[in-house]
């Protein structure tokens, strides 16, 4: 499957966590809600790694991937 093809299947999903953030707005540095968000979904989707707390409320999340 293409990175096109599991992004347009992903659409929906998408749409739904821009319009669940958009209506939870957070000030800056304070994104504790949005972190979360954000780090469930990489967790979801089966992110090698995961880093929460950066700079306070930053999220890394690192896909290892293989060569091929």
């Amino acid at each position: 499957m293409s990175n096109l093809s599991i992004i347009e299947a992903a659409e929906d999903e998408l749409i739904e966590i821009f319009k669940d953030l958009h209506q939870h707005p957070e000030l800056g540095f304070n994104e504790h809600r949005t972190a979360g968000v954000v780090a469930e979904k990489l967790k979801e989707y089966g992110v090698d790694e995961i880093h929460t707390g950066i700079a306070g409320t930053g999220v890394v999340g690192i896909i290892k991937g293989s060569e091929g």
